[in-house]
């Protein structure tokens, strides 16, 4: 039996509201159990040390922003409706702001407060939807008066200020003070980032000047468009090659950020037209950043401009982040923005019922998009996944992670829809999985799903297994711009990219997974599923690791994929070991001479350049320059 007064003394401080913890504590404990989960006493206590948090922060014993990494399906979101609705029946008064990353998401947390007792007016929802849609999950409106509403639910784009019209200090308020405590669900993120290739920039200049050079009409207001287009680019390039100078040379390197020459032009948008469309957005966004500093980075052979600005509202400083992915994810704690609870232990879940099927194949958009651009006789991916879902019984549905359909790409899920019909495979039949309790919900027998839906619903739970055709990648310039944007310093060390950038992409794939029946837990234990990822790291089983405890990791044997992926892995592990033996005082090395000297002459190029590709990505002292690699302290 778990005991309040037991956890009581292990937390100080906890006497503050003491009541209002152990009530909520009481909510969250029903609610939990109402939807199939059983819990254990560590999660129990977790729940009840979630809770105190919650009022220590609300009552001010404690000050800053403290990260939670209670698992997906742990019960962060139900604790927050919970304390809400504690707060309302005692009649404490605190004021809350809860921020989620959907809408649907908002409308559902203010249905569930309202299930729980706190009456409707008392809750309003902030968002730009002028019509209820059931479809998309909008079922209620914005509301107005907000200021005197205790509970205020909106989403993080509106608490970052990425709304147009949106004041967060103005609006966040109740009665005119900040609110006693915000619960925001998910990573903050303290600072939104921009970025431009300095290839982009180059080119929209060349093209605004050779418009003039050949136009026949006087285009006087173009003029200055086109000087100030030449001095950013020249600007930006130069920084860029005293980097890439400096890179070559022993020493550490130190960024000088650039200032973006100011453009005395209002209506930029009506002077450039609609003549040069291929370049507009590019030279709209670098007008944003007019009289303002840049930071450069150098991407290998490319360059990109980097720009951050300040979005969470400094003054909100009782702030409870419940984000599962604090243990994997980099970007979570970057910059110091954030502090753990030493006395918080969220390790609660075990996912020893859960099996991963691993397939170590090139799983980026572009890899994935070149897959599903064969012809349907050639295309091997489907097949495999017609195997996968025939292996098992028929009662069980699917979820299908991949990426979603844009511009002239190949329609990734109507193709698997196509090619699965074609195979015996019914996506649209009906079964009715279950997630351990007497409900049996009807479901299509595969249902699809794309990256950036992999955070905050659980419409997907009562599917047993998932499959991963393709994982994110973030873009290198926008990683960079991420960490800098996090420190808030243009001159932040961003040596440490490459696990930033492997992190986000751990960070994405462990959400996805949580999507399925594996997010609920009973007693402690995750519900039994299978999960099924094509993923180029061969070492992602370590990686997820610390957020998926005890989960069982098996080799996803293709039957038809060319399991490239394992050829290229060893090539990238000579790679690897090659260049950690050459002496410290070797600066550079031809790939030529590498492939020499590691015996890998007929290796196909393409292999070759994936493999190199994947062993720069864990070497953070070498980088690709033109034919050869060189050894950096690249910042």
């Amino acid at each position: 039996m778990f005991s309040h007064r037991s956890q009581e003394r292990s937390l100080p401080g906890v006497a503050n509201d003491q009541d209002l913890t152990e009530r909520a504590f009481s909510i969250v404990e029903e609610m939990m159990n109402g939807y199939g989960n059983v819990l254990s006493r560590k999660h129990c206590e977790a729940l009840f040390a979630l809770a105190s948090r919650y009022t220590h922060l609300a009552t001010g014993h404690l000050k800053g922003r403290y990260g939670f990494p209670l698992p997906c399906g742990g019960g962060k979101t139900v604790s927050a409706i919970a304390w809400c609705a504690a707060n309302w029946q005692l009649q404490k008064g605190h004021s809350v702001l809860i921020c989620t990353a959907h809408l649907p998401e908002l409308c559902k947390l203010k249905s569930a407060m309202i299930k729980q007792g706190v009456p409707e007016e008392q809750i309003g929802v902030l968002h730009s939807c002028k019509s209820l849609d059931e479809s998309r999950g909008i079922t209620y409106l914005s509301t107005d008066k907000n200021d005197k509403r205790q509970y205020l639910l909106i989403s993080h784009a509106r608490a970052q200020g990425k709304v147009k019209d949106s004041d967060p200090i103005v609006d966040l308020a109740y009665l005119g003070s900040t609110r006693s405590l915000v619960i925001y669900d998910e990573s903050l993120m303290l600072s939104d980032k921009w970025s431009l290739s300095l290839q982009q920039i180059a080119d929209a200049h060349s093209a605004v000047k050779h418009y003039l050079k050949f136009s026949c009409s006087n285009h006087e207001r173009l003029k200055p468009v086109e000087q100030w287009l030449g001095e950013c680019a020249n600007r930006l390039e130069a920084e860029f090659f005293r980097q890439r100078s400096q890179s070559q040379k022993a020493g550490e390197l130190k960024p000088e950020p650039v200032c973006i020459p100011y453009i005395d032009d209002d209506d930029l948008a009506g002077t450039i037209g609609n003549t040069f469309k291929g370049h507009t957005n590019t030279i709209l966004e670098l007008q944003r950043f007019s009289a303002n500093e840049l930071r450069v980075v150098i991407d290998t052979q490319k360059g990109a401009a980097v720009y951050f600005q300040p979005t969470f509202p400094d003054h909100l400083d009782s702030v409870a982040v419940l984000d599962a992915s604090i243990l994997i994810r980099h970007l979570s704690t970057a910059g110091g923005k954030l502090s753990v609870d030493p006395d918080f232990d969220g390790d609660v879940k075990s996912y020893e019922d859960v099996t991963f099927h691993h397939l170590v194949h090139s799983s980026g958009r572009e890899a994935t998009e070149r897959l599903f651009s064969l012809s349907q006789r050639d295309r091997k991916i489907t097949k495999e996944l017609s195997e996968v879902i025939k292996s098992r019984p028929s009662s069980e549905g699917f979820v299908v992670m991949t990426f979603k359909h844009k511009g002239s790409g190949p329609d990734i899920e109507s193709i698997i829809r196509r090619d699965l019909k074609s195979q015996g495979v019914s996506p649209d039949e009906i079964v009715f999985p279950d997630i351990a309790s007497s409900d049996k919900v009807p479901r299509t027998k595969v249902t699809f799903m794309t990256w950036g839906q992999e955070i905050g619903t659980n419409d997907y739970a009562h599917y047993q297994n998932m499959i991963f055709v393709g994982t994110l990648f973030k873009p290198r310039q926008a990683i960079v711009g991420e960490i800098i944007g996090e420190h808030r310093d243009l001159k932040a060390d961003v040596s440490g990219y490459k696990a930033v950038e492997r992190s986000e992409m751990i960070h994405s794939l462990y959400q996805g997974t949580n999507r399925c029946r594996m997010r609920v837990m009973n007693n402690g234990k995750a519900l039994p599923a299978n999960v099924w990822v094509i993923c180029s790291l061969p070492d992602l089983q370590q990686h997820m690791e610390p957020a998926l405890p005890g989960a069982v990791w098996k080799t996803w044997e293709a039957k038809y994929l060319d399991q490239k992926g394992h050829a290229t892995e060893d090539v990238a592990k000579s790679i690897v070991a090659y260049l950690n033996g050459l002496p410290s005082e070797t600066s550079a090395v031809s790939s030529r001479k590498l492939k020499v000297d590691t015996g890998l002459s007929d290796i196909p190029d393409k292999t070759f350049k994936t493999a190199r590709d994947r062993a720069l990505c864990r070497l953070s002292d070498w980088t690709q320059e033109g034919r050869s690699l060189c050894r950096s302290n690249v910042d």
